[in-house]
């Protein structure tokens, strides 16, 4: 089959268990690029959070971050697209976490803003203690809604936050139906504008590079990955994703602690 782009996950696809990018995923994605095949990551993550690992895997394509609601070329600076939330509902979202005490972040352009003594956060001390200085992500601490910036807001998300109490927070926030949730991982809770989504990036990414989406495959393990598992005429689904995800996709493969994605890229699209 005649392949021209592939979208891949990160957290449960490319990443392993530990978080790190298998050697023999590595090897497929230098095998693709090398062929000339567009390699994409589209992640849930801010794009600050994800420019280091593109580098170390030489990915020059624009982030697919926050579910869609960024595209950004992370070398030039360029973005592509955005869609940011409405400062209203920033507003309500975060005065509502706030009043029943939940662990929630923000992400802008090139910042996080974390709640204070947020668990959450320590995530992202872990990365930066990790990473060289140019690569760490800048923390900003919030106590209240005064302390949170309300423009340009790409995505907001909540840890830990039981099934019922996110029922009752979209009862709450989403009155004028502005707003799409969707989980990411296990136990967190990802609130965007409600054109957000993976799938419409990779539209609008196949339409800047001229390849029709029958030319596409995406690989994906979570709910949030759905949308760019319909998009492409390729889809796969990781073997340690749910049964809905499996069902969304044309095929599944081995798990990300199996080398999944390099399992099926061998098997299916390097012919």
């Amino acid at each position: 089959m005649k392949i021209d782009g592939i979208v891949f996950d990160l957290d449960g696809t490319l990443l392993n268990s530990k978080k790190e990018v298998s050697e023999k995923n590595k090897a497929v994605l230098q095998m693709l690029q090398f062929r000339g095949i567009k390699v994409i990551l589209a992640t849930g993550r801010n794009d600050i959070y994800v420019k280091g690992l593109a580098g170390q895997l030489g990915i020059r394509e624009p982030i697919i971050a926050c579910n869609g609601a960024s595209i950004r070329n992370c070398q030039s600076g360029e973005v592509i697209y955005h869609k940011f939330l409405q400062p209203k509902n920033v507003q309500k979202i975060a005065a509502y976490c706030f009043i029943h005490g939940y662990d929630f972040t923000v992400s802008v352009y090139d910042a996080m803003y974390c709640t204070a003594e947020s668990q959450r956060a320590e995530v992202f001390h872990e990365y930066n203690r990790k990473v060289e200085e140019k690569f760490r992500i800048p923390i900003r601490t919030m106590v209240s809604v005064a302390d949170l910036v309300r423009e340009n807001v790409l995505k907001m998300f909540i840890w830990q936050l039981p099934k019922n109490e996110a029922t009752a927070l979209e009862a709450a926030c989403n009155t004028d139906a502005e707003l799409v949730f969707v989980s990411s991982e296990k136990g967190g809770l990802d609130i965007a504008d409600i054109a957000t989504s993976k799938g419409n990036a990779v539209k609008i990414l196949a339409k800047r590079y001229g390849i029709e989406l029958t030319r596409m495959a995406a690989f994906g393990d979570h709910y949030n990955d759905i949308s760019m598992l319909e998009a492409v005429k390729y889809s796969f689904a990781m073997g340690n994703a749910s049964e809905k995800v499996k069902r969304a996709a044309q095929s599944v493969t081995r798990s990300n602690d199996e080398d999944g994605v390099a399992w099926a890229v061998e098997k299916y699209l390097s012919k």
